[in-house]
């Protein structure tokens, strides 16, 4: 016996005889990590978002987009352990490690390094503001009586806010 049939033997009884089913439907509502789907007059409820529904927070959960067509496994073969396979469009991606474990995520080849923490940068930056809007020059003016003035900068620099450049879409 070749490989691939000692390989097949083996999974027909782990699973049994029954052969999985591939099947596409509409989604019709989702909820957290399961959602309704509707095959034809069919309607199929609790169909997993995620291959192992655990409750743990370390997780890989594609939504599908309501009233898109996906793809569901049907591993028993009667319509009981059913899960999306196949997205022809995604409403959001959640993945989540653990503290112990982060999940390492590329995206584009990850050329543009690591990704900035919003809230600090800008507060960052608008401490550098402050300071520059707060230096002054002591300028020594050559008229009778030689007043000396103090000057900011003029015009002043404006304080950063994280709405005019943040991606609302990625988030970490």
């Amino acid at each position: 016996m070749d490989n691939y049939t000692e390989i097949k033997n083996k999974i027909r009884a782990m699973v049994g005889q029954k052969t999985p089913l591939l099947l596409t439907g509409k989604v019709e509502r989702v909820n957290g990590e399961t959602c309704t789907v509707s095959i034809g007059d069919l309607t199929l409820t609790d169909v997993r978002l995620r291959s192992v529904i655990n409750g743990e927070d370390s997780k890989l959960l594609i939504t599908p987009a309501d009233n898109s067509y996906v793809t569901i496994i049907d591993l028993s073969g009667e319509l009981r352990e059913t899960e999306v396979i196949g997205y022809s469009q995604i409403k959001a991606i959640d993945i989540q490690g653990t503290d112990a474990d982060p999940v390492k995520v590329t995206i584009n080849g990850g050329d543009n390094k690591g990704l900035v923490k919003i809230d600090e940068l800008t507060q960052k930056l608008n401490q550098l503001v402050d300071k520059f809007n707060a230096h002054t020059h002591k300028v020594t003016v050559s008229h009778p009586g030689g007043t000396v003035v103090s000057t900011t900068p003029s015009p002043t620099a404006s304080q950063f806010n994280k709405n005019q450049y943040e991606d609302t879409n990625v988030k970490h």
